[in-house]
């Protein structure tokens, strides 16, 4: 093999494919996030009728469930995509909480303070929804776009 197909072939860039230890290393932090998720869930599983033996087992299903899902680029976009916006909520509320403390040590009432990360995580909230549904519109309207421009070659072509 030449060095310019090697590195062709190990440059990610070129190919449009995330490297195999990246991916594998999505696929077992997925499956263990949902795992983790699941072990959590033990107590509604039975409130809603699963046997003790069937919610004992979910976690490993939703281990397996996250290793597959790991495997697909949309998901894991997906998947980064909601640890970003967990990270930012996370933010807004810290920063909200030092907003408050800043608050306290400047003579204001605790009452004020409390509302502060509330108020800061609600508003990252809104904020993110909007950035989810502009991004959204803007994926929409390139569909909209390529589907007028392939309809207009058609029409065009006397089909």
């Amino acid at each position: 093999m030449t060095p310019q197909l090697r590195q062709k072939r190990n440059d990610s860039k070129h190919s449009g494919r995330d490297p195999i230890w990246k991916i594998v290393l999505y696929m077992i932090f997925m499956g263990l996030i949902a795992a983790f998720g699941f072990a959590h869930a033990y107590g509604p599983a039975i409130k809603i009728g699963l046997s003790p033996a069937a919610a004992h087992r979910l976690p490993s299903y939703a281990f397996v469930t996250g290793v597959v899902l790991g495997i697909f680029r949309i998901c894991r976009d997906g998947f980064t995509m909601l640890l970003i916006t967990a990270l930012f909520w996370w933010l807004a509320w810290m920063f909200g909480l030092g907003i408050g403390a800043l608050l306290i040590i400047f003579g204001a009432s605790t009452a004020v303070a409390d509302w502060l990360p509330p108020i800061f995580f609600w508003l990252s909230v809104v904020l993110t929804a909007i950035a989810f549904f502009a991004g959204l519109h803007q994926k929409l309207e390139a569909l909209l776009g390529w589907r007028t421009a392939r309809r207009t070659n058609q029409g065009g072509s006397g089909k």
